[in-house]
């Protein structure tokens, strides 16, 4: 019996490695086509790395005039930083650049350098300048990134029960399909929130962690809070999970433990506000709303909807076979699962909350110039389990129905790997998706 658990992990730890080598040539293969990577919110984060990485500071006054590699030179600071005294201070958290700071003292140098080696002809055959360079070994790290979380999809599925051949088609799956697919290449905050909080659950769920491990644990979804405010209910929904999945004589034990950990990555996140804006909470950036109650009941309406079924960006526009979640979370809740698939919906619930609540996030649903649904990437392997454990307990006809449902995704991924550029949208109402055109408009 031991040999044969040895021999399980050893071919879990393959089939891992497997599941990243796949994604990351997948994700190489579809930034060879052309896409908008590197606009938006994308490159400031990365100048926030650069600054961190090469000043060892927040001040971006020189950054934005000298680092001309990002954003081919031609990056203006606009609304992503504030002055505050003599110095430029960025308005997004700093988490994600300070964990990209180490990539980007390496890229950028690298980037430098090969645009100088490189023959200029070879440059231009290839459509490459020392911007694109840049880019594309960042969005290399995203893709690594990626298959790492499908890996620990993968692993979580099999600690659940799921079939090992299953687990692993349906995280390959997942990680190739939009939202996740659309942002593999991206230096958003989306896909690091989505694997810090999918490894932090992975091991809760395996309900046998040491005390240590729970701080640690604790600690590293409290970071979650440093790399984007908007994961605060994410983070919530993470402690509860510790005390869902813990044996049940140790729920508050490992529920305290676990928000140790949290407080202690939280009072980080306070103390750089603080420095920064001479605030606890609140930046320039992230800040409470207060709308009237019946303003703030249709807006949160129309968030949800416009999450699901938008044309330009909703989740099933581009990703129709998330429709089975619905249907999985019902099997999800009434298996064996017990507590466990409870824990998953909470952490769900609790992380759309304060995205769709006007009052705490006053920046919208559509995630501004990106692919569709980038706010529902973090969670967007918890609502993937059910949709993986829907398949391994339906019948003949949910069989036949999801797997409908699947060629019609692969083909439809299949389509955006060729064209990528049509994941981006304008918010004018028409989507860059001709299959769309049907769903409703609900961007003002």
């Amino acid at each position: 019996m031991t040999l044969d658990r040895g021999v399980s992990r050893w071919t879990d730890r393959r089939l891992g490695r497997i599941i990243v080598a796949i994604v990351f040539v997948v994700v190489w293969g579809l930034i060879t086509h052309g896409t908008h990577a590197g606009s938006g919110d994308e490159p400031h984060y990365t100048m926030i790395a650069h600054s961190i990485a090469f000043d060892g500071d927040l001040d971006l006054q020189n950054n934005y005039r000298d680092a001309t590699l990002i954003g081919g030179g031609r990056l203006l600071p606009e609304q992503h930083v504030r002055a505050r005294g003599d110095r430029l201070y960025p308005v997004h958290d700093i988490g994600w650049p300070l964990l990209m700071a180490p990539v980007v003292r390496v890229a950028y140098p690298l980037a430098d350098y090969l645009g100088d080696a490189i023959p200029p002809a070879a440059l231009q055959s290839a459509r490459l300048t020392k911007s694109l360079l840049l880019r594309h070994q960042l969005s290399l790290v995203m893709a690594l990134l990626t298959g790492f979380l499908a890996r620990e999809l993968f692993l979580l599925l099999i600690g659940l029960g799921i079939a090992r051949m299953g687990a692993f088609a349906w995280s390959l799956l997942f990680a190739l399909t939009p939202p996740v697919l659309s942002h593999a290449f991206l230096v958003f905050t989306e896909i690091p929130s989505a694997l810090i909080a999918i490894a932090v659950a992975r091991r809760l769920l395996a309900g046998k962690v040491s005390r240590g491990a729970l701080i640690a644990l604790g600690t590293t979804a409290g970071f979650l809070l440093l790399v984007h405010a908007r994961n605060v209910g994410l983070v919530a929904g993470l402690v509860v999970m510790a005390a869902l999945a813990a044996p049940e004589n140790r729920r508050w034990k490992w529920a305290g433990l676990f928000a140790v950990g949290v407080a202690a990555t939280a009072a980080l996140r306070t103390a750089v506000t603080f420095a920064l804006w001479g605030t606890f909470l609140t930046t320039p950036h992230a800040s409470l709303g207060s709308p009237e109650a019946s303003a703030a009941a249709r807006e949160m309406a129309v968030r949800i909807a416009g999450l699901l079924v938008d044309r330009e960006y909703g989740l099933l526009a581009y990703a129709p076979i998330y429709a089975l979640a619905l249907a999985g979370w019902v099997v999800f809740l009434r298996l064996r699962f017990g507590l466990r698939a409870f824990a998953v919906l909470v952490v769900v619930v609790a992380y759309l909350l304060p995205v769709i609540l006007p009052v705490t996030n006053v920046h919208g649903w559509t995630g501004g110039w990106s692919p569709a649904a980038r706010f529902l990437v973090p969670i967007a392997a918890f609502a993937w389990i059910p949709i993986a454990v829907f398949w391994a307990r339906a019948g003949a006809v949910g069989k036949a129905v999801a797997l409908a449902l699947v060629v019609l995704q692969i083909s439809m991924n299949a389509y955006l790997w060729q064209h990528p550029q049509a994941l981006w949208n304008d918010g004018d109402g028409r989507s860059a998706v001709a299959w769309a055109a049907w769903l409703p408009r609900l961007t003002k």
